[in-house]
């Protein structure tokens, strides 16, 4: 004799079966089909991982090539009138935008006028106080709506500090530049 308890529960079993979820279980449970579904999901993974390690590259190259790319310690410290101990000193403590190949440090060379830094870019950099130098960069590289889609560096070559600054720290407050 067949109970309806029993009719509904195999129904239950038959279908759950069936299902995607339990056809990615029992392959990865009995070893029938796992390798081919864990490699196209690794794969895909791997090939993301790769991509956004590729695009992270070539932004952090258009970077250093932006308005002139960079320049040594040693010439900063010529613009700047002091030795290259210290100006490694203030890139280290977040006061000059820069970055390392092998071990050398490149400063930004748009970050300089004349004899000295652009106006206004030490008060930025001290208003973020961040060691996180490609952010830093991205902030000064990146058109920003709150700024009428302009470049911060733009504005601040152009004598707008003051905006630039309220700017600033606006979003350093917010932590949202």
């Amino acid at each position: 004799m067949i109970f309806a308890a029993d009719v509904v529960s195999r129904a239950r079993a038959f279908l759950h079966a069936r299902s995607p979820a339990a056809k990615t279980s029992n392959a990865l449970k009995d070893g029938t089909g796992s390798a081919t579904l864990c490699d196209s999901a690794t794969e895909f993974s791997k090939r993301a991982y790769l991509e956004a390690v590729e695009r992270r590259r070539v932004l952090k190259e258009k970077l250093k090539r932006w308005r002139g790319g960079g320049i040594s310690t040693v010439e900063a410290a010529r613009v700047l009138g002091i030795l290259p101990g210290a100006v490694r000193k203030r890139w280290q403590a977040g006061r000059l935008i820069g970055w390392i190949e092998g071990r050398r440090i490149y400063l930004a060379k748009w970050q300089f006028h004349r004899r000295g830094l652009l106006p206004g870019v030490q008060d930025i950099l001290r208003t973020f106080d961040s060691r996180d130098r490609w952010r830093v960069f991205l902030y000064f590289y990146s058109p920003q709506l709150s700024l009428r889609k302009k470049r911060p560096l733009d504005l601040l070559r152009a004598g707008e500090i003051r905006v630039i600054m309220n700017h600033a720290k606006l979003h350093g407050q917010d932590n949202t530049w």
